[in-house]
């Protein structure tokens, strides 16, 4: 029997608007109200996750940073796991030495090597999926007051800021490639993706599916009574280690073979269409 359902937020749980949209939300609750708990597990940092939690009223804890931390409903993290302080200067050397673009998730902020650019490609990106606020463009105060506290690289003080993510990005694919082929190996990080222009480096224990594992211990039950859905590499360890685990439609092949089911798209409410089903058929898992 399933008692916990955790869901990917990005190409999963959130629809083209990159809203929760009112059927899964409502899906959610019925499901919450049969006695399954719901967990997003997500690369996002908490504050833009609560930001598309408290749009859509759900409660729930989350996994954050790819399963760096555990944030319980008064956001007080109950587990965290950030890189090796000196695994992350030599990888930020290496990234800097390749000149390659990158940026850093912190448990206070998100450092950018330009606040601005980083502004511009998000609203256009956001924009040209169709979404737009009160039929205005987005502005720069929207997108702050959905992902929170974006800094400059060149603000980041190591010493007073617990870092929990890199992200390397480029468009050209033989930069990701050379690079993942030097750092794979390294015992102290896990490597993985969220889309085809970038590389997420967090600490080796630090995956959904450990986070998924560490959150059940003390709740007594096993991972076999755990559901699992998502679309991206970043998702992999939850798809591999749950007992019920579905990637979305829209996932790409990779991604597909790792999970038992597959699901609708995201586009067509995919999430809410597997808890419908679960909850209607009542089965046993």
């Amino acid at each position: 029997m399933i008692k916990l359902f955790a869901s990917d937020l990005d190409g999963t749980l959130l629809d083209a608007n990159h809203q929760i949209s009112p059927r899964t939300a409502q899906a959610i609750t019925n499901m919450q109200n049969n006695g399954i708990e719901f967990i997003v597990a997500t690369g996002r940092d908490r504050y833009s996750t609560q930001k598309i939690l408290e749009a859509a009223k759900i409660k729930c804890y989350t996994i954050n940073h790819n399963g760096g931390a555990i944030y319980n409903l008064s956001g007080e993290i109950i587990f965290s796991q950030p890189l090796d302080p000196d695994s992350q200067n030599i990888i930020l050397e290496d990234l800097n030495q390749r000149k390659m673009e990158y940026s850093i998730m912190g448990e206070h902020s998100f450092y950018v090597a330009d606040v601005q650019a980083f502004y511009e490609r998000v609203s256009h990106y956001i924009s040209k999926k169709g979404h737009k606020s009160n039929g205005e463009d987005i502005t720069n105060a929207q997108l702050a007051d959905q992902f929170g506290n974006i800094k400059s690289l060149a603000d980041l003080n190591p010493a007073e800021e617990t870092i929990y993510k890199i992200m390397a990005m480029s468009t050209q694919p033989h930069e990701l490639s050379n690079f993942k082929k030097v750092w794979e190996k390294n015992p102290t990080i896990d490597i993985t993706s969220s889309g085809k222009d970038n590389i997420e480096i967090t600490h080796k224990k630090a995956q959904k599916g450990m986070a998924i594992q560490k959150y059940i211990q003390e709740k007594g039950f096993s991972m076999n009574e755990v559901a699992a859905i998502g679309d991206s590499l970043n998702d992999r360890s939850m798809l591999q280690m749950a007992g019920y685990s579905y990637a979305m439609s829209n996932a790409s092949d990779q991604v597909k073979k790792l999970a038992k089911f597959i699901a609708p798209p995201n586009d067509e409410e995919g999430v809410a269409q597997i808890i419908e089903s679960i909850l209607e058929n009542n089965k046993e898992y």
